[in-house]
């Protein structure tokens, strides 16, 4: 992973970039966090984000409006901020007409 540059994100087609600021593996333990920049009306489609282990995520909208949809969401706060598991529940986004930023921490325990 390329610490502090825009990549283009893991969903091919879509208009979403990525900004790694945080990227480490120790052991068994995987930390890493993102800025995500989504263009105006983009949509990620639903997908999981499969690991060898358990993966947890929490986002945080920083800027713009969005639709944030998975079958599973541990937390959630005014809508704007989200814990899940990745790994495990299909999730998906819906962009609107504006730029959307948003912040993403995962945490990974591998086996």
């Amino acid at each position: 992973m390329k610490l502090f540059s825009w990549l283009e994100g893991r969903q091919q087609g879509t208009e979403y970039k990525k900004f790694c600021f945080l990227f480490c593996k120790i052991g068994h333990l995987g930390l890493d966090g993102y800025i995500l920049r989504y263009e105006p009306n983009t949509t990620l489609p639903p997908h999981r984000d499969t690991i060898d282990g358990k993966h947890y995520r929490l986002n945080i909208e920083i800027y713009g409006r969005g639709d944030f949809i998975s079958e599973k969401i541990i937390f959630s706060v005014f809508k704007k901020i989200y814990l899940f598991r990745p790994d495990i529940s299909t999730h998906s986004v819906v962009n609107h007409s504006t730029k959307r930023y948003v912040l993403s921490f995962g945490v990974a325990f591998f086996d």
